[in-house]
């Protein structure tokens, strides 16, 4: 048997550290799996907050718009073209019609708490403005490297463009330049189709950003609003422009690659927000929930632990005592499992173990009884071995005086019972063929014709495949004397005996059967009774018997029924083997003492 280097120890621990790996894995799963529903919430969160910015940036960039558009719709709309004339004629410096008419229009739209100031430029420069907490508008004049200015004054009739806060810079009015998102119009001449100035309106960026506030999601988190493909807010470090895809408007895009979850919202290709949550910000939240799940968990595993070491040690204690039990076996000693608090599993394998030892026990002493059945046979055999040698010897010198006597009758009579006598000495260790019992058998049928003359026939019926079929020794030569013995008797009857052979399964049944006078019930019981007792010290038909159990096992054997006046039968059972080669050279070498018969 091969030995398994894996001890069953070794299993269960390997066992519980599976368990253990599994819980592990699955508080990762849960763990995963929170991240995975944060960083859901996160991008809802980022969907609802970007659209929050990018409609309120929308909205208030149209109203700024809609301001820039007062001169020419006051010339156009409301019979008022003061501002428009004025323009049109050129510097409006210290024009103080142009200024009173301005503030009394620009002062209405500064009601809008989304702007926080309004300013007209001529095309020399110079400039009027007015803010929320002014009383009077204000004077002012462009600056150089006011890029911004002459880059409105090239642009088409009515043109307006968006100005971030560090673009709108060197525009005479200090306090706004760089802190405020501004709409810049181009304003054209209602009647002549030129350029006649320009018109500002803008919102201070801190209250814009005061307005779009985040209303949830983790803290520390960064935004980056683009609108015309232009960055206008930012509170980044290095933003860029997320890659537009034919998306529907408003679509959520997740970028991962960044140094946090960047959620990138678009209105149309070039306005879109970025805001970007750390990953530092998404994993705070998990720890605190988090803590309390850990130490679940390591109180888990610390009872699985301990649950595991009791049920290996359960398991252990019986093994170790199963396997000192077992190895008693080495030392000729057969003892019995003592008794022990067990689980129902062990219980049975202890109960079959001792049933198991009760067995060999047994086994052992019945192996020891037959040794000593085989020695005291062996002891008879080498008592009785002289007198037929000699038996021999002497049939042998009778034939020879008879034959040269001329007496061949009881010449060919020795001859026969020396054959006889021969066949059963030589070789009695090894099982022969049925066909050479067969052959032997008549012989003993010649011995028998010499007596019983016509008074006795035999007729045989056999199948061919059996000829070949080992069996022991002088099978039939017994059965034969018991059937004439108590079958003819006295009497001159003649007495017809049939051998009838054949195979069923894996067995060979013989039977021999006369019609003779048979044999009471009490007698036949008694016969009965001698072929199964062990101890029985009768020969004939029970030496036969106890031959076939030495040698093919106790499964196999003979059996005797007699009706009284009708005959008997002998049944005969043997296993249907054959020789092979080597047994059919070697036939005929050993001797075995159970093969005897007197």
């Amino acid at each position: 048997m091969n030995k398994n280097g894996n001890s069953i120890k070794a299993r269960l621990y390997l066992i519980a550290l599976l368990q253990c790996v599994l819980i592990v894995i699955f508080w990762l799963y849960l763990t995963i799996s929170e991240a995975m529903m944060l960083i859901n919430n996160t991008a809802s969160q980022a969907y609802q907050n970007g659209e929050k910015i990018l409609t309120q940036l929308e909205n208030d960039l149209a109203v700024l718009s809609r301001v820039t558009l007062f001169p020419t719709n006051q010339s156009l709309f409301a019979n008022d073209d003061t501002l428009c004339s004025v323009l049109r004629k050129g510097s409006i410096l210290e024009n103080h019609t142009f200024g009173f008419a301005f503030y009394n229009q620009a002062q209405t739209h500064l009601n809008n708490s989304l702007v926080d100031f309004v300013a007209i430029y001529d095309l020399e420069g110079n400039g009027v403005y007015l803010t929320k907490k002014d009383a009077v508008h204000h004077s002012c004049t462009i600056r150089q490297n006011a890029d911004w200015y002459d880059a409105m004054l090239g642009k088409p009739l009515g043109a307006a463009s968006i100005l971030k806060p560090d673009e709108f810079a060197h525009s005479g009015i200090a306090q706004k330049d760089e802190i405020n998102v501004c709409v810049v119009r181009n304003l054209a001449d209602p009647y002549h189709y030129r350029t006649i100035g320009l018109c500002v309106a803008g919102r201070d960026i801190n209250s814009f950003i005061q307005g779009m506030s985040f209303e949830q999601g983790p803290p520390a988190q960064e935004y980056a609003i683009y609108y015309d493909g232009k960055l206008l807010l930012s509170n980044m470090d290095a933003p860029s422009m997320p890659a537009y895809h034919e998306e529907p408007e408003g679509q959520l895009r997740l970028d991962i690659r960044k140094p946090g979850l960047e959620h990138s919202i678009f209105h149309g290709k070039n306005t879109a927000v970025v805001i970007r949550t750390p990953f530092s910000s998404i994993f705070r939240q998990l720890i605190p929930a988090h803590v309390l799940v850990i130490a679940a968990w390591a109180g888990v595993l610390a009872l699985i632990s301990l649950i595991l070491f009791r049920v290996i040690r359960n398991i252990q204690t019986p093994l170790k005592t199963l396997v000192t039990t077992c190895n008693a076996f080495e030392t000729n000693y057969v003892p019995a499992l003592p008794p022990l608090p067990l689980p129902l599993e062990f219980h049975e394998v202890f109960l079959s173990f001792n049933h198991m030892s009760d067995r060999i026990n047994t086994l052992i002493h019945e192996g020891l009884m037959k040794d000593l059945e085989k020695q005291e046979t062996e002891l008879q055999l080498l008592r009785t071995q002289i007198n037929p040698h000699y038996l021999y010897n002497t049939l042998e010198v009778m034939h020879l005086a008879a034959y040269k006597n001329g007496d061949f009758h009881v010449a060919e009579m020795a001859e026969l019972l020396g054959k006889n006598l021969q066949y059963g000495l030589r070789g009695t260790t090894k099982e022969v063929t049925l066909k050479e019992e067969l052959e032997q058998l008549d012989v003993y049928l010649s011995i028998l014709s010499h007596q019983y003359k016509d008074r006795i026939s035999f007729n045989k019926v056999l199948d061919k495949e059996l000829l070949d079929c080992r069996t022991i020794k002088l099978i039939f030569q017994p059965m034969v004397e018991n059937s004439i013995l108590h079958g003819l008797g006295n009497t001159r009857q003649h007495m017809a005996i049939d051998i009838l052979g054949y195979r069923k399964d894996s067995r060979m049944i013989l039977c021999v059967s006369d019609n003779g006078c048979g044999m009471p019930p009490e007698e036949l019981k008694k016969v009965q009774q001698e072929l199964l007792n062990p101890a029985s010290q009768a020969i004939g038909i029970r030496n036969v018997s106890r031959r076939i159990q030495l040698t093919y096992g106790p499964e196999y054997g003979l059996s005797i029924d007699s009706i009284q006046g009708q005959g008997s039968t002998v049944i005969v059972t043997l296993p249907c083997l054959h020789f092979d080669s080597c047994q059919n050279q070697e036939k005929g070498d050993k001797k075995d003492v159970s093969d005897l018969i007197d």
